[in-house]
């Protein structure tokens, strides 16, 4: 998957937050994406707010990469 021209794979994502195009929605996890924690017990919430949602698509495309 491409973020802000740079390439990011799920096990390399460490976000606990994932927004759902076309729907103004913003969700926050308790576990990560990483298939690892795949039978890991979690649990979401969602919420449909065109700000926050506004505020999240913005952050996501002002990522800066980090030197590891």
């Amino acid at each position: 998957m491409q973020l802000a021209g740079s390439e990011v794979n799920r096990e390399a994502d460490g976000a606990k937050w994932a927004l759902v195009e076309g729907k103004n929605t913003i969700c926050f996890t308790t576990c990560d994406y990483k298939m690892s924690e795949k039978q890991i017990p979690g649990a979401a919430i969602c919420l449909e707010n065109a700000g926050v949602y506004n505020a999240f698509t913005a952050a996501a495309f002002n990522v800066e990469a980090c030197n590891k």
